[in-house]
């Protein structure tokens, strides 16, 4: 019985340890609400669940969550209105700012996890963009006259992953 319990404590400390909060902050611009949220996903039953990680209430703009992650995962970030998709490692502390007037358009993540958020960020923002004007090319709506086409200007031409990105998203076009 004083094996069974000890491997058991073993097992529990050891899964308590290899988690670690990962902290996400931030400042908005022009909040559409009062609360933002974390969340994540599980699917069951054919069915995908949204799973509340934490909420908080703005304050000035300003807030602080956080979650227990084991390992690289996929959260979203949510202010009430739009949400943003985060990719976080155990123990990380990221923060982000945007204004919510032009939300994908002005995502900036610093700190831990930084680079590889800003680029998922980048990535969205041009898959929206050209889905955009396909859908323009394809006659199902007209191209918004006001539309910021600057968006290109924040992609270094020699980010070899962009320029596949773009490559692929040409060829769908042809």
């Amino acid at each position: 019985m004083k094996k069974i319990l000890t491997i058991t404590l073993i097992l529990l400390s050891v899964l308590t340890f290899g988690q670690k909060k990962a902290i996400l902050t931030g400042q908005i611009s022009n909040p559409t609400g009062d609360w933002v949220y974390l969340r994540t996903w599980d699917k069951s039953e054919q069915m995908w669940n949204t799973i509340l990680l934490d909420s908080c209430i703005l304050k000035n703009g300003q807030f602080e969550l956080s979650t227990t992650l084991d390992s690289l995962t996929n959260i979203e970030f949510f202010d009430g209105n739009e949400s943003t998709q985060l990719y976080m490692k155990p123990g990380e502390k990221l923060n982000l700012s945007l204004n919510t007037q032009f939300f994908d358009e002005t995502l900036v993540f610093t700190g831990e996890g930084a680079a590889r958020n800003n680029l998922m960020a980048q990535v969205t923002l041009v898959s929206e963009t050209l889905t955009h004007y396909r859908n323009v090319m394809y006659g199902k709506f007209e191209l918004d006259p006001k539309m910021d086409t600057t968006l290109f200007e924040n992609i270094e031409s020699n980010d070899s992953l962009f320029e596949v990105f773009i490559d692929y998203e040409c060829q769908l076009q042809s």
